[in-house]
């Protein structure tokens, strides 16, 4: 797209992702097929956020359902 002409240079060898035990999970606010969200909040800067949790194994079984579910309809074509 376009370049990028900042006057800093990042080092993402620096950058500290996010965790899980970066944050309080504080109560479940929506569940779905695939997971839970929670209402957490950082441990250090107090702001609170909506975490998606997923069921991993659950990912796993509907993505190969959705791939039998695509082999079956390009076979009737």
């Amino acid at each position: 797209m376009g370049n990028c002409n900042n006057s800093k240079d990042v080092n993402f060898d620096d950058v500290m992702l996010p965790c899980k035990a970066d944050f309080a999970l504080l109560f479940v606010i929506g569940r779905g097929g695939f997971g839970r969200v929670w209402k957490a909040e950082n441990k250090k800067s107090k702001q609170q956020f909506a975490i998606k949790e997923l069921n991993k194994c659950k990912l796993r079984i509907n993505y190969k359902r959705s791939g039998q579910q695509i082999r079956k309809v390009l076979a009737q074509q």
